[in-house]
């Protein structure tokens, strides 16, 4: 199982990530908001003061294809996150994941 990290700016596409990644299968996703260090200057440490905002989401995939997948579908919707202030994301193996109670959550440890 691996958990997927993409920190992204175009906060208008959220809708359209979240469909991506369904599309993909992928299951408990979070949505957190924030800002960089560098983005919130002398404002101080409060992402609500920050000058630019991005997303960050997680979410749980069964495998490195699907993430490799996910990564895919994000582009499409995003862009390439090769391009400058597009974002980034990773993925990495999950050895231990409690909790979910989601059917195909329990199906995946069940392979």
């Amino acid at each position: 199982m691996q958990m997927m990290m993409l920190v992204f700016y175009d906060v208008g596409k959220l809708d359209a990530v979240i469909e991506a990644w369904a599309a993909c299968e992928a299951a408990g996703v979070t949505v957190l908001e924030g800002a960089g260090a560098r983005q919130q200057g002398r404002r101080g440490r409060r992402p609500d003061l920050a000058r630019e905002r991005c997303l960050t989401l997680f979410g749980l995939v069964l495998d490195k294809a699907t993430a490799c997948a996910c990564i895919e579908a994000t582009e499409r919707v995003l862009g390439t996150l090769d391009e400058h202030r597009t974002g980034f994301m990773s993925s990495w193996d999950l050895s231990v994941l409690k909790g979910m109670g989601n059917p195909a959550l329990r199906a995946w440890e069940e392979e």
